[in-house]
């Protein structure tokens, strides 16, 4: 027989650093690491109610992206496309039209520079 494991199991507890801080968006795909200030945004943003201590807030964010998957505009893939250097030839789902591809790709340069 198997010896038994002597250590307690214990809830795995990211670690927030504070000299390399995560995107927001990074830290929106996990609730539990924004603070209740970015929770509550979040949360007013969807029209959810804001009150509540952080794990009631967290699982009500968890709870609505669950419920609604984030939506991206035409526009935000024609911008991603053109920061990664993607040609228009290649298949996406969210296609634009080629002058809002030429506009989308002036703002990232803008952006780059």
């Amino acid at each position: 027989p198997a010896p038994a494991d002597p250590s307690p199991k214990r809830a795995v507890v990211p670690f927030l650093s504070h000299c390399v801080s995560e995107s927001f968006a990074t830290r929106l795909a996990s609730p539990s690491q924004l603070t209740v200030k970015e929770l509550k945004v979040e949360l007013a943003k969807r029209g959810a109610a804001t009150s509540g201590l952080k794990g009631v807030l967290v699982a009500r964010l968890v709870a609505l992206q669950a419920a609604s998957p984030a939506i991206r505009s035409a526009e935000d893939a024609e911008k991603d496309r053109a920061k990664a250097g993607e040609s228009r030839a290649v298949e996406h789902v969210a296609d634009i039209h080629p002058t809002q591809a030429r506009q989308a790709r002036r703002k990232a340069a803008a952006v780059a520079k």
